[in-house]
């Protein structure tokens, strides 16, 4: 599905400055709409159709929309700079929007959403996050950062969860692995000889075992 761009004097002649309203998340989705749009049509030179399915494109338009959206700007926001980021980190309910406008990005392009990108886009360390989740920070577990952030991270092993178990994804299935700590369940093994049944490998170790401890047949009388 193509996707017009945006015409860039309607995205920069928006009433209400973004910088002065950072709550606006009607500005925000325009803008970052712009500036995927323009990643893909003027940095890429490609279609909206040639994105789908391209993580590496996908990941260098999180970091373009960064760039020009969300970087800090030392000169301006000095008391800030130290985030990377001129989101108000304090202001939970835009980031969790902000979330909202990511996945939908993620899921036009049929990309996984991730932390790791999100936190790309909007300038956030990962770090910072993953100590959100765990309440380290931010008012610990029961907290308004807290339940956002395991929304975020619940939608994103969803995702994978999804692909693994339709799409038997080996990407899904490492990255469910690695970042949410699933397992393998042990393959239990099964033979068949003839015409006899199914036996598990646990099964037939009890049955041998049971063989064992037969008593022994005593001697013949001669």
């Amino acid at each position: 599905m193509a996707h017009g761009k945006h015409d860039i004097k309607t995205v920069n002649d928006n009433s209400v400055n973004i910088q002065n309203n950072l709550n606006n998340i009607e500005i925000y989705k325009n803008k970052i709409e712009y500036y995927a749009d323009d990643y893909i049509t003027n940095e890429l030179g490609i279609s909206h159709e040639e994105m789908i399915g391209n993580p590496s494109a996908f990941a260098g338009m999180m970091k373009h929309i960064y760039m020009h959206l969300f970087k800090a700007n030392p000169a301006e926001r000095k008391t800030i700079w130290v985030t990377g980021t001129n989101l108000d980190l304090d202001n939970i309910e835009l980031l969790d929007q902000l979330w909202d406008v990511y996945t939908g990005l993620c899921y036009r392009y049929q990309k996984k959403p991730t932390i790791l990108n999100f936190a790309i886009m909007v300038g956030v360390a990962n770090d910072t996050i993953t100590t959100w989740i765990n309440g380290t920070i931010r008012g610990g577990t029961s907290s308004a950062h807290s339940r956002a952030a395991k929304r975020w991270k619940m939608e994103s092993e969803s995702a994978l969860f999804d692909g693994a178990t339709e799409k038997n994804s080996i990407g899904c299935i490492f990255a469910l692995k690695a970042c949410h700590g699933y397992a393998e369940a042990a393959q239990e093994i099964r033979v068949t000889t003839g015409t006899t049944a199914q036996e598990s490998r646990e099964e037939i170790a009890q049955k041998y075992a049971d063989s064992l401890e037969l008593p022994e047949p005593e001697a013949p009388e001669l």
